[in-house]
């Protein structure tokens, strides 16, 4: 939860992540885009804080709390006890011990392997942040903004002369600022997935990244929307249509 602390902590953080983005910005940026990078990284801070927010007094609770307060913010209190007891929560796989047993049991997720991951990178941010959730939210948020700009930066190659409108669809639509920011799993999704782009068609263990797809077709003859009609574990026939042209191999 919002604690008194996140007004000490999280201007510090804020100090320290504009101060790095101005720095970064000449080496990612050309003279078109560089107008989004500070504003799109802002609204993405807003988003990521107004979400803790929310969920605080409005909604009393949810699944970013739990991520939080009953998650990263015990691994943080144990390994203030005790960094082995922290470590062996970590890569304890689901597992309770005698050891940490009395903060493992307070983790609501600790079985839940998928959000035990959210988790386990949050207790990492909370090492620096001292388990503040606004300044561990803003980190979640530079994550999925680092994912979005490469999302943006594929688009605006293809499409430079609608730099507006894809920045304006890449970081200011309020469901992707606000829902994709926070401490929550879907940020996450959307820094990996934007980040990543696989070599062929198939990802190992069936994932299929739709970005990546969308991609990997704007660099030949692909469409625009491709990956916004096709879901995650779709398969496209050999014949299927891009661009006008028939495609020779399927996408898995």
């Amino acid at each position: 939860s919002v604690e008194l602390r996140d007004l000490i902590v999280t201007p510090l953080v804020l100090i320290i992540t504009f101060f790095g983005a101005y720095i970064i910005r000449p080496y990612v940026t050309d003279p078109v885009n560089r107008q989004y990078f500070i504003p799109a990284l802002s609204v993405k801070i807003v988003g990521a804080i107004a979400l803790g927010l929310i969920y605080q007094f409005y909604y009393s609770g949810g699944d970013t709390f739990d991520f939080h307060t009953h998650g990263s913010r015990l691994i943080w209190e144990a390994f203030m006890d005790s960094p082995e007891k922290a470590l062996g929560m970590m890569f304890s796989n689901g597992q309770h011990e005698g050891s940490f047993y009395e903060y493992s049991n307070q983790i609501y997720f600790f079985t839940d392997p998928s959000s035990f991951f959210v988790i386990r990178l949050a207790a990492l941010f909370d090492l620096f942040t001292f388990s503040t959730y606004s300044s561990t939210a803003i980190c979640f948020a530079i994550l999925s903004f680092i994912g979005m700009w490469f999302f943006f930066l594929t688009f605006y190659k293809k499409y430079p002369e609608l730099h507006r409108q894809i920045a304006f669809a890449a970081f200011f639509i309020p469901s992707v600022f606000f829902w994709r920011s926070g401490l929550l799993k879907d940020t996450l999704m959307m820094a990996c997935r934007d980040c990543c782009e696989p070599t062929s068609g198939k990802v190992g263990g069936g994932w299929v990244i739709k970005y990546s797809i969308c991609r990997s077709r704007l660099e030949g003859s692909g469409s625009v929307f491709l990956s916004w009609f096709c879901p995650g574990d779709t398969v496209l026939p050999a014949n299927y249509r891009i661009g006008g042209q028939p495609r020779r191999e399927p996408v898995v």
